[in-house]
């Protein structure tokens, strides 16, 4: 799951591991994703503009057993709540979701 209130980045997440998933193609059909062919799993990305979504996804998803395994989790999402708000609800629904924080500002001031 990539959750961030910009459009544009949520497009290079999934440019990026579309590249992932269907390989690139290019001199000599190489891949470099199948140095290990068969081992690499699947890629599913679901993606949010906002907080709230998310957590609505995350609980949809715990709902029908199929959790994610994975969110990339923007710090400042205006108007909506905050990253860490949002990773405290996440972590609420599945405490076994990996979370990694993104953001563009150079340094975040704990509360």
């Amino acid at each position: 799951m990539a959750v961030d209130d910009d459009e544009d980045l949520l497009n290079v997440y999934r440019a990026c591991l579309s590249l992932y998933d269907e390989g690139i193609e290019g001199e000599g059909d190489s891949n470099p994703f199948d140095v290990f062919p068969g081992m690499l799993p699947e890629i599913d990305l679901a993606t949010c503009s906002s907080g709230e979504a998310a957590i609505a996804l995350i609980k949809k998803a715990d709902e029908d057993n199929t959790p994610f395994d994975i969110a990339f989790i923007d710090i400042q999402m205006p108007p909506g709540i905050d990253g860490i708000t949002t990773a405290e609800e996440i972590r609420k629904i599945d405490p076994d979701i990996l979370l990694s924080f993104v953001t563009s500002f150079e340094s975040i001031h704990p509360a």
